[in-house]
């Protein structure tokens, strides 16, 4: 959805905007997306926080299809808020 548009050339303005990470740790990768609305606020940085599965399902994107399908699956079903603090 959209808030309405901005200038001449009519630009959608979006309800929210995401951050999708992967990083890798030791051996495996831990994942995350971050999911802010557009609107003036400030809270803590892991209330943003969403599993990629979730955002994947909200957006219809595949992030990380180039992994294996066993560690796709892993990555992004959680969300280890410890690994992100």
């Amino acid at each position: 959805m959209k808030q309405g548009t901005l200038g001449d050339n009519r630009v959608a303005i979006p309800d929210a905007f995401y951050k999708v990470l992967l990083v890798k740790i030791g051996e495996g990768y831990e994942g995350i997306v971050f999911v802010f609305e557009n609107k003036a606020g400030h809270r803590a940085l892991n209330t943003y926080a969403m599993s990629i599965d979730e955002v994947e399902a909200l957006t219809g994107y595949d992030f990380f299809h180039s992994l294996s399908d066993k560690l796709e699956r892993m990555v992004e079903a959680e969300v280890h808020q410890e690994v992100w603090n």
